[in-house]
Parts: structure tokens; C-alpha cells; sequence
């Protein structure tokens, strides 16, 4: 007689979701209703403030040009900021119940899960690089995603709800890809820092810039990527500060309103520079020290 054959072990089915995912998921969906409340607390509490009333006009039932809203001029946005990517969630607004506060505040909500979602998945990316198994690659995720919730960061926000909420988002987004070799979704995440605002060109550069020196000296070799990007942050920088204006028909731009003045730098004295070195070593922590 032959020995019958052992029976196949039943197949295990996968999880459709990893634990990662899962307390990822939860993170994004607290991130959003902490800041959507928070958002509608601001108006609702507070009577909201020049910004956000400003924002949440220009944002509901809105066009590709981003007409201000009442309470700051009938300006675009362009003349003051120029936040393509604005543009698109004004015109969508169109297909929504609601009212600007509402939408604002679902904005808001979405912002916040988005930075939330990239930290974990930065946190997540460092874990397996670092060897951690997948418990302790959840227990790290959660914790730090937690603690982020709560950031000084996030929290500042709390009190000026702002779409600049999307800068860092963006621009940790584009680092960790590139870190992580993902060339396509750091080009994507580079392009969406830069519909951002004017500025954020040459945000993008103080990284790229230096990170190119330092590949060349560790490699012997420019990396063209990093080059390229650093290159263009600065030359869409240069071009988009008088080119939102150009394009809302006004005079001027937020360049010479907020960095050069008018006569040039004649604000800037050693005594404008050393409260600027104070406030932020002493009043601006939440930014630098994490």
C-alpha cells in the first residue's frame, strides 16, 4: 500500500490591508476631523480672521482666476499669491452643497490628512529601511503619527486655518520620494509644491541645492535630477513672483511687498536683523526644533 498523501495546508488568505495601512488610515481620518472641526470652530467661535475669510471666499463658487473674497478685495489671488493649485478647488466648489465656510473647513480637513498620510508614510519607509519588523514598524507608525497630530506644526494652523498647510506636505513628499528613488513621484510632488505659492521654488531648492553638492562630493558626480530641480525651483520662483500680478492686472508683487521693499532693502538694518535672529531661535521652535 502506498502512504496516502498529506493533506495541502489551506491557503492563507492575505489581509487586504498591512497594520501600516490600517493605523494610517485612522491617522488621516482624525487628522480630518480634528481640522475641519477646528476650521469651523475658527469661524463659527471667532469670527474667523482676515485670512480665512479671505481664503474661504476665494474658494467657494470661484473661477480659474480666484477672485478674493468681499472681505479683502475683488482682486485675484494672483496679485497676491500665486496659488495655482487653488484654482481647481474653486471650480469644483460649484459641484458641492454648502456654503465657503463649510467647504473651507473640508478643505482644511483633507489638507491635514494629506501631511498626516505622508508623514506615516515616511515614518513607515524609515522603520523597514532600519530593519524593524512589522509589529514594531506599526508600534513606531502610531506612535509618531499621534504625536504629529498634535505637532506644533499642525497645531499653529488651528489658529489661521491656511491652504500653506500644503507646502510642507508637498515638500516632504518630494524629498522622501526622491530619498526613496521614486524619480516619477518626486517630479509630481515638485510640480504640486510649485502651484503651490511663488515662493516655493526656492523652498525647494535649499534642499536640492546643497543635497547636489553633497552627492557630488560623496559620488564624484552631479546628479541630474537634483541639479534640474534645484535649477528650475529658482528660475519658476524668479518668473512666477511678477507673473501672478501680470496676470490679476495689478502693480506690483508680493516679492517687493514682502522681501525687497520699496526703495530696495531699505528696511533691512541690524536691528530688523537681530529680532528677526531672536524671534525665531526663541518664538518660532515649532518650526526648526522637529
Amino acid at each position: 500500500m502506498t502512504p496516502a498523501a498529506p493533506a495541502a495546508a489551506a491557503p492563507t488568505r492575505a489581509s487586504p490591508i498591512s497594520p501600516v495601512q490600517a493605523i494610517g488610515a485612522v491617522i488621516a481620518v482624525v487628522a480630518f476631523v480634528i481640522h475641519r472641526n477646528a476650521t469651523l470652530n475658527h469661524f463659527y467661535y471667532f469670527g474667523g480672521s482676515l485670512d480665512s475669510n479671505w481664503f474661504a471666499g476665494m474658494l467657494w463658487l470661484g473661477d480659474w482666476m480666484l477672485l478674493d473674497g468681499p472681505s479683502v478685495d475683488r482682486l485675484s489671488q494672483y496679485a497676491y499669491h500665486l496659488a495655482l493649485l487653488m484654482a481647481p478647488f474653486a471650480v469644483v466648489s460649484h459641484y458641492f452643497y454648502g456654503d465657503a465656510v463649510a467647504w473651507f473647513a473640508d478643505l482644511m480637513g483633507l489638507w491635514h490628512a494629506f501631511i498626516s498620510v505622508v508623514m506615516v508614510w515616511l515614518v513607515a519607509r524609515v522603520c523597514r529601511q532600519r530593519g524593524l519588523d512589522a509589529t514594531w514598524t506599526a508600534c513606531v507608525v502610531a506612535t509618531l503619527g499621534a504625536l504629529f497630530l498634535y505637532s506644533p506644526q499642525q497645531a499653529s494652523f488651528v489658529a489661521t486655518p491656511h491652504y500653506q498647510i500644503l507646502i510642507p506636505a508637498f515638500a516632504i513628499a518630494c524629498f522622501a520620494a526622491h530619498a526613496g528613488g521614486r524619480r516619477g513621484w518626486t517630479i509630481v510632488w515638485f510640480v504640486l509644491l510649485l502651484a503651490t505659492r511663488e515662493d516655493t521654488g526656492f523652498h525647494a531648492a535649499t534642499f536640492f541645492a546643497p543635497l547636489a553638492l553633497v552627492t557630488r562630493w560623496q559620488t564624484g558626480r552631479w546628479s541630474r535630477l537634483e541639479v534640474s530641480l534645484a535649477a528650475i525651483g529658482i528660475v519658476w520662483s524668479c518668473i512666477a513672483f511678477p507673473l501672478g500680478p501680470w496676470l490679476a492686472g495689478a502693480y506690483g508683487h508680493s516679492a517687493g511687498a514682502a522681501f525687497v521693499g520699496d526703495p530696495p532693502f531699505a528696511h533691512v538694518t541690524l536691528a530688523l536683523i537681530a529680532y528677526r535672529v531672536d524671534q525665531f531661535m526663541w518664538q518660532s521652535g515649532h518650526v526648526w526644533v522637529p
